[in-house]
Parts: C-alpha cells; structure tokens; sequence
C-alpha cells in the first residue's frame, strides 16, 4: 500500500542520538527524518553539505520477513487487506 510519511524537523548531526548515522560519515550532515504512522517505520535521509545523499531505513520490530516467511507484495497486500476486513467486521458486531 505504501508509506504514508509524516515528516519532522531536520536535525544536525549531534541530535542524531535516536537515530542511527551513517556509516563513515560522521559531520557535515543534516538529517531529514520521516515516519509511517502506519507502520511505524522511520526513514532518514542524510545530506551532505555537496548534495551527497544517504537513505536509512529503521523499521519496527517484526516488520519484515526472511526465507521461507518472506510474502510477495500480493500477499502481504492480501493479508493487510484481510486485516482491514477483521476489523471492519469487529466494529459491526460491536453494535
């Protein structure tokens, strides 16, 4: 279905505490951050002051799959959809 990005303030590179930097580079940086409030994934796009730029994604806990447990994108889609049907359902029969 897609993200659905709320975007926050920038930061500079000393406020990146919560958030993950990239690797090897270290200053010069700010950082863009966005978060699903769908899913709960954050995504953080850093700047170089030469227009470099480094995408870090941190995802939730349990939010993808390997191997075996890994879903196509149809049936993740089927089972988010199935989802959204279960709680349509518990909301009609609550009334």
């Amino acid at each position: 279905m897609g993200h659905s990005w709320r975007h926050r303030p920038p930061i500079g590179i000393d406020d990146a505490s919560t958030y993950r930097r990239p690797f090897g580079l270290e200053t010069g940086m700010v950082g863009f951050p966005s978060a699903c409030p769908t899913c709960g994934t954050i995504r953080l796009r850093w700047i170089t002051r030469s227009g470099e730029v480094v995408v870090r994604y941190e995802h939730p806990d349990g939010y993808s799959r390997h191997g075996d447990e890994r879903l196509s994108s149809g049936e993740w889609r089927r089972a988010y959809v199935g989802h959204i049907f279960d709680g349509f359902l518990s909301n009609h029969d609550r009334r």
